[in-house]
């Protein structure tokens, strides 16, 4: 993370901030392989938006997420996991718009896991807004944050976030 003074203050919520956040994609994400293991007729329907097998989104999107958490608890830096954070929220806004708009009201986001909860479907997808909602605003502010204290990207390139520091003392001839 930044060294700047600006940004020591907010090195522990930010941090905070992508646990949580890597804890919940991976929950989301242990979800949708688990549903996707099932028998369920469903799973070979073609999805509304995609046109592929929720088997297979549900594949995609959980594979998706497991990337993004990995970032998040492993990038020294929080600019690439914000990043990704954002995108991959922003992504699942606009296919909760999308679904919306084609009057399906209710996202089947966690499969036919959410039958065996002890919550109501409007319960599940309630919390599911706010996790999207949680994502969406903390990935945001913290890119607002970096943006805001003249963040710039390293010359080292994005891999460069997720490799450990080696001390490269150059050898005097």
């Amino acid at each position: 993370m930044p060294d700047q003074p600006c940004f020591t203050m907010f090195k522990k919520p930010v941090r905070i901030f992508l646990i949580l956040s890597a804890f919940l994609l991976i929950l989301t994400a242990a979800a949708k392989l688990v549903s996707s293991a099932g028998g369920a007729p469903i799973l070979e329907q073609p999805e509304a938006v995609f046109r592929m097998s929720y088997r297979h989104l549900f594949w995609a999107v959980a594979g998706c997420e497991l990337v993004v958490a990995g970032v998040c608890l492993f990038a020294k830096h929080p600019g690439l996991p914000a990043t990704l954070l954002a995108l991959l929220s922003t992504y699942f806004l606009i296919y909760r718009l999308s679904i919306h708009r084609l009057g399906i009201h209710y996202c089947s986001c966690l499969g036919s896991l959410t039958e065996s909860l002890p919550f109501s479907k409007n319960s599940i997808d309630l919390a599911l807004r706010l996790v999207l909602a949680f994502f969406l605003c903390g990935s945001y502010l913290i890119l607002f944050s970096l943006w805001v204290l003249g963040e710039k990207p390293r010359s080292q390139g994005a891999v460069a976030d997720l490799v450990p520091e080696k001390n490269l003392a150059t050898k005097s001839l």
